[in-house]
């Protein structure tokens, strides 16, 4: 089979059922599909036949039509034009309710939750039985346990609130609401294993290959491509909102696949593997590490183990560990967001120690601290482009009041060029934006603040393969001017690829701390699953 595929139109059959349940024939076929913002064209001519028990991976950069594409079939968003077909039947309106009544679920990218409702209830947000649920509470809740218990988020309560998790607790709660709905034959799940541990995002990934046996039709974006290879019988590559290429599951490659994504020769990906692969001399550089910031006898909770750390200037320091197991509380104790049971964080300025125990007076420290949850706790979706890039930083082009708008285009383009941030316009709403891009706009925001310390947490969550090694690069420049540089992040080839030095979190305390040769995916595997490493 080739590797680049034409598509042609399609021709849907007319005897099937709208939202028949693993039905044998359950196909989902897209002809000529188009989309665009104003002079932005976002999907052009997508056509595409997916059939039952298969899982398509489609893949490209941010910005490519991935989302589009998904708020389309979700019925977010109507095309301008082409045709939708569910089991031979066109889908003539477009609602997200119409979308599941016909069998399309769709786990989105964002976690989409209440917070003030409990898990069982976030789990069957689409019931429309308002007033009195279709089925008893009991028969609910256990639904949810099993649900949960195979997705391994057997330790969520199905009566607890939906505030009391974690992102990825929460990820597990939006993933269960896609598949318990009682008529989806056809699952979209969109970046769904980017807010998982390697554990977790395992147990997802088997959870979809048995719903393509059962009949399902599986879409699965993703910019992991070890993920893609285990479970996709075919890969789909968008580039500037039209396909260029689909490869079998014998054919899958991550190379070809960047090459079809950026368009760029081989040259691009042997730089973008130089630059993953950086030695340990490369990525420190020969500047002199002296402490930026240290945690002092820290104890995350009442029952952890004391922590007693010195982050360095000029390195890039990886927090691994399982979901839970407290690497992102102690970056948020870094960055003065949560306050330590017992213990303090101090930073380290013009020679004198500096208490940090908020976040104002880590910023002041030029302490900065890059969010996990973006739809949360970084953007402002009311806002546009510009004015969440600028929202750290404007009193520094405040004069009189007024704020300066050419000083906040030319910083916005200072920092967004290195990011390749890809913008309809400036003054466009960020919400207007895929997810990845949103993500490169917080971290934009708080590099033009010129930190000495920057906090980020899973930074490359839902962003592409070529933006990664551009932020790795970034990071790196960023250490050898002597900036110390802290992230927590879901994948493992990350802290191998880019840190200096690795420490492994287990149960709210330190398990191995890992520097230059001894950093291995072995190592940290074996420390986030146990306290010593043999």
């Amino acid at each position: 089979m080739s590797a680049l595929k034409s598509q042609g139109n399609v021709t849907a059959p007319k005897d099937a059922e709208v939202g028949s349940r693993r039905s044998n024939r359950a196909s989902l076929e897209l002809d000529r599909i188009s989309k665009s913002y104003g002079p932005t064209v976002a999907l052009r001519d997508f056509s595409f036949s997916f059939y039952s028990g298969k899982v398509y991976a489609i893949v490209g950069e941010n910005g490519s039509g991935k989302s589009t594409l998904v708020k389309i079939l979700s019925g977010v968003i109507p095309p301008d034009s082409g045709s939708i077909f569910v089991n031979g039947v066109p889908l003539a309106r477009f609602a997200p309710q119409r979308a599941l009544d016909v069998g399309l679920s769709t786990c989105f990218q964002e976690v989409l939750v209440a917070d003030n409702l409990s898990v069982t209830a976030n789990v069957h947000l689409w019931d429309r039985g308002w007033i009195r649920t279709k089925e008893k509470s009991r028969t609910r809740q256990e639904r949810t346990r099993v649900l949960l218990e195979n997705l391994g988020g057997g330790s969520i309560d199905p009566d607890g609130l939906v505030a009391d998790l974690s992102l990825a607790e929460k990820q597990l709660v939006t993933i269960a609401r896609a598949i318990a709905h009682p008529s989806a034959s056809i699952l979209i799940f969109d970046e769904s294993t980017a807010a998982l541990d390697q554990k977790l995002s395992s147990r997802v990934l088997d959870t979809m290959l048995k719903q393509a046996q059962t009949g399902s039709i599986v879409l699965f974006i993703s910019h992991r491509f070890e993920e893609i290879s285990q479970i996709a019988d075919e890969m789909i590559v968008l580039r500037n909102g039209e396909i260029v290429g689909t490869m079998a599951h014998d054919e899958a490659n991550g190379q070809r696949a960047l090459t079809m994504m950026s368009g760029d020769e081989f040259t691009r990906l042997e730089a973008e593997d130089a630059t993953l692969n950086a030695t340990d001399e490369q990525k420190s550089g020969d500047h002199t590490h002296g402490m930026a910031i240290q945690v002092k006898d820290v104890k995350i909770t009442s029952g952890g183990r004391p922590i007693n750390l010195e982050f360095l200037q000029g390195e890039v320091t990886g927090l691994a560990g399982l979901d839970g197991h407290g690497q992102s509380s102690l970056l948020k104790l870094l960055g003065g967001i949560l306050r330590p049971t017992s213990g303090v964080v101090e930073c380290l300025v013009n020679g004198k120690q500096t208490t940090i125990n908020n976040p104002h007076k880590a910023v002041h420290q030029r302490i900065v601290y890059v969010p996990r949850d973006r739809k949360t706790e970084g953007i402002l979706p009311t806002l546009s482009v510009l004015e969440n890039f600028s929202l750290a930083t404007n009193p520094q082009r405040t004069r009189g009041g007024f704020i300066s708008k050419s000083r906040e285009v030319k910083d916005y383009q200072k920092y967004s060029r290195p990011l390749q941030i890809k913008v309809p316009s400036v003054d466009a709403p960020i919400t207007a934006l895929s997810g990845g891009n949103q993500q490169k706009v917080l971290i934009a925001r708080w590099l033009a603040a010129e930190p000495e310390v920057i906090l980020l947490d899973d930074p490359t969550r839902g962003v592409d393969g070529r933006t990664k090694s551009d932020l790795y690069a970034l990071l790196t420049g960023l250490a050898r001017e002597g900036k110390a540089i802290v992230l927590v992040s879901t994948e493992i080839e990350e802290f191998v690829s880019l840190c200096d030095r690795v420490i492994v979190m287990y149960q709210y305390g330190v398990s191995v701390d890992l520097r230059g040769p001894e950093i291995s995916r072995s190592r940290i595997m074996s420390a986030m699953f146990r306290q010593e490493v043999e």
